[in-house]
């Protein structure tokens, strides 16, 4: 009679060939069988077969390599694998290390009790089937409930950008965020906000970003708009580490901004995406597009997906609200190869800017993006 559950099986490593084809005929009608003579050989066949393998049992006594090698091998690489160590009486000083650091669940001596042996086999396969089962059910809760606070994040997003009054089209910003974001999860989050994907529903964790974000502009605004080169917007923002190069081409193309708000914004954005790429370089250009000024910033080596709805810098949502305040946009995203691109579109002339709009249709879109993460 075959095992609850035919797709998993044993490994069993020997190096006695005939040791090898003993436990195979006294156990294949139970379990699906593997076996391998040396620990390198058992490796290899973990690493071609651990979906399948539920059980790993090896002896200690083997040439080139203990079987507590492969114990601590399988503990690392494949740590849901039960581990059981076969050893003899005169070597059970280091069954009872391995069990001590934890390597292996269980050690049975040799010469064993075919009988003994099965029960062992069977309470181990359970014990593997129960564990896959209950982590099955820890996953499916988690992701149930990261859906709902991916959902809960966009509402309270909005709910922030409506009291965010200091800037114009403040939702228009909080919409390119939502959407532009990655989908990334909760519990792949890194940064200094990482703490957040623990506090379902939280608005006032949200809404203490929002007053960040009206400090941060507020302090930037000199309240007057300037026609300026976009290099200069670069010569008042910071250069991290000097690793920023502007295309000469950006001196010809002139925005209709305040200067300081976007100087300030510019120098974040900046500073993140060096933070973003430990090694690369990145450079800035500059074009007029449609009625627009367009700056690309192009990162090299780096990539945005440390961000994320629940998991920011406070500086990073700032910008979004900055640029849309002076009537543009702001793009993040990655470019496809080993990096990613900021865009941002400015208005020539602000007289051209068109009025915020208050339209909430794209919202059940957004919803329903992170409904499905």
């Amino acid at each position: 009679m075959k095992s609850d559950n035919d797709d998993f099986g044993i490994l069993f490593v020997d190096d006695e060939e005939q040791t090898a084809k003993y436990f195979s005929r006294a156990y294949s009608k139970e379990f699906p069988v593997l076996t391998a003579g040396s620990a390198k050989e058992g490796m290899a066949i973990l690493d071609e077969n651990s979906e399948r393998i539920a059980i790993l049992i090896t002896d200690q006594r083997m040439p080139e390599a203990r079987g507590v090698e492969l114990l601590k091998y399988a503990r690392r690489e494949y740590p849901n694998i039960v581990r059981i160590l076969t050893t003899a009486y005169t070597d059970l000083d280091d069954a009872i290390e391995a069990v001590n650091s934890g390597e292996i669940h269980r050690y049975v001596t040799k010469p064993w009790d075919i009988s003994a042996l099965m029960l062992e086999l069977k309470q181990a396969m359970q014990f593997f089937l129960i564990r896959g089962e209950r982590d099955e059910l820890l996953r499916e809760k988690l992701s149930a409930w990261q859906r709902l606070e991916g959902v809960n994040r966009v509402r309270e997003m909005v709910s922030m950008a409506c009291s965010v009054t200091v800037a114009r089209d403040a939702l228009g910003a909080a919409r390119s965020f939502i959407e532009q974001i990655p989908t990334q999860h909760p519990s792949d989050a890194t940064s200094d906000f990482g703490s957040w994907a623990h506090v379902p529903g939280d608005l006032q964790k949200l809404s203490d970003i929002g007053r960040e974000v009206t400090d941060k502009l507020a302090a930037g605004k000199s309240g007057a708009f300037e026609s300026v080169p976009v290099a200069r917007l670069f010569e008042q923002a910071s250069n991290p580490e000097g690793r920023v190069s502007t295309d000469p081409a950006a001196s010809s193309v002139a925005s209709e901004v305040d200067p300081p708000l976007l100087a300030s914004a510019l120098s974040f954005l900046l500073e993140w995406a060096a933070s973003n790429a430990a090694s690369g370089s990145i450079s800035a250009s500059a074009s007029e597009e449609g009625g627009k000024a367009c700056i690309r910033i192009s990162v090299e080596n780096g990539s945005w997906g440390g961000a994320s709805l629940m998991d920011f810098p406070s500086g990073l949502l700032a910008a979004y609200f900055a640029f849309h305040d002076q009537g543009g946009a702001l793009v993040i995203g990655d470019d496809g190869d080993s990096g990613f691109t900021i865009e941002v579109h400015l208005p020539l002339r602000q007289q051209d800017v068109p009025e915020a709009s208050r339209d909430l249709s794209w919202l059940e879109k957004a919803l329903s993006r992170f409904e499905n993460w």
